[in-house]
């Protein structure tokens, strides 16, 4: 098992123990299963979570670029998930 430690922005701070959450991952797990492994870990510390879209529609970022749907994470490291912004 990998650790992913997800940094929360936006909305989804409300959620997290301050700043982040550790989500665990079996290796070469993609995107899909951080998403599905993070909703769960949220709901099982607020049972209220209902993000309403919200996640499946947020970017994730490595270190330095936004994270594809085809990644797959190979060690334990550090994203963010970014929920969308709008206003003018």
């Amino acid at each position: 098992m990998i650790e992913v430690r997800v940094k929360l922005f936006g909305a989804f701070r409300k959620y997290g123990d301050g700043r982040e959450i550790v989500v665990e991952l079996r290796e070469r797990s993609g995107l899909g299963e951080l998403k599905s492994a993070l909703a769960e870990k949220l709901r099982a510390r607020h049972a209220g979570f209902s993000d309403g879209g919200l996640l499946a529609s947020s970017a994730f970022a490595g270190e330095s670029a936004i994270l594809s749907s085809e990644v797959k994470f190979e060690r334990s490291c550090s994203v963010a998930v970014l929920p969308p912004v709008c206003g003018g």
